[in-house]
């Protein structure tokens, strides 16, 4: 099992342990986040100085967000060939096989379309056992869309561990995939829409948009709780999480494909 942390900002490199031989670094969520050359440059100083393997993390952009990419798969493809980037935007992952076909893209957990609402926990005994099976299922059982993450180089899916579970054995006659775990915090939901927008200024209480992004992210999360939602809910920035440490051991993880565990030591974003 390889075991990677999550940095979500430089300042965060404290948690690198022994064990970890991969950096996961960037932005899931938000293109706002997304890091600027020379905070990328000292990761890959990081790496080279600890002789670490790199996995940037990209979210869903626009084409602004994409210009603020290319320079990153530039500096990526100059200094470490070969590196990982997290895919979440299919925009992205034209850019990454037309032009930089250097870097090894990766099939990012928003786009999985893996079943993670908290309340799906609550169904069995509810509804019929095939229902519950199908909420624990992923859409790469389909053939068709195997053979779509192949022809575009992708031999890697990213997933987290929901309440429910998983129903998953990436070992399959057609083409080859691995699997990603993330751990303790699992995305529920995004949006372009930041709810933490100006949290800190009473007098725009009732404003509801897209405005301006003043990373109040990086100070504020929030916690979310309601009587239909069996945890507790945390609201990063734009983005919707909830804990889950109750996962597999990792020679059951390894059995159904899953050969990489990444820590997230805390709620991830901002």
């Amino acid at each position: 099992m390889e075991h990677a942390l999550y940095l979500s900002r430089t300042d965060h490199t404290n948690d690198l342990e022994d064990k970890y031989t991969r950096v996961y670094f960037g932005a899931e969520f938000c293109q706002n986040l997304i890091p600027t050359a020379k905070e990328l440059g000292s990761v890959l100083d990081l790496c080279e100085e600890r002789k670490l393997d790199l996995t940037l993390l990209t979210p869903y952009v626009t084409d602004a967000g994409l210009d603020m990419l290319e320079p990153l798969f530039a500096l990526m493809v100059a200094r470490r060939p070969g590196s990982e980037v997290v895919i979440n935007d299919w925009g992205t992952l034209r850019m990454i096989n037309d032009r930089f076909d250097a870097l090894v893209p990766v099939f990012g957990r928003l786009i999985t379309r893996q079943k993670r609402g908290p309340r799906l926990s609550l169904l069995k005994g509810k509804v019929p056992d095939a229902m519950v099976d199908h909420f624990r299922r992923l859409g790469i059982t389909v053939p068709i869309v195997r053979r779509f993450l192949s022809e575009r180089r992708i031999g890697r899916i990213e997933l987290d561990w929901p309440l429910q579970g998983l129903d998953v054995n990436l070992d399959f006659p057609d083409v080859k995939l691995s699997g990603t775990l993330y751990e303790p915090w699992v995305y529920v939901t995004t949006t372009r829409l930041c709810l933490t927008n100006a949290c800190d200024q009473p007098e725009k209480v009732d404003r509801v948009g897209i405005f301006p992004c003043g990373r109040e992210c990086e100070t504020y999360t929030f916690r979310l709780t309601h009587p239909t939602v069996p945890v507790e809910l945390r609201l990063k920035g734009n983005t919707q999480f909830y804990y889950n440490k109750d996962v597999p051991s990792e020679t059951e993880l390894e059995a159904m494909g899953i050969d990489r565990l990444v820590f997230e030591p805390e709620v991830p974003g901002g």
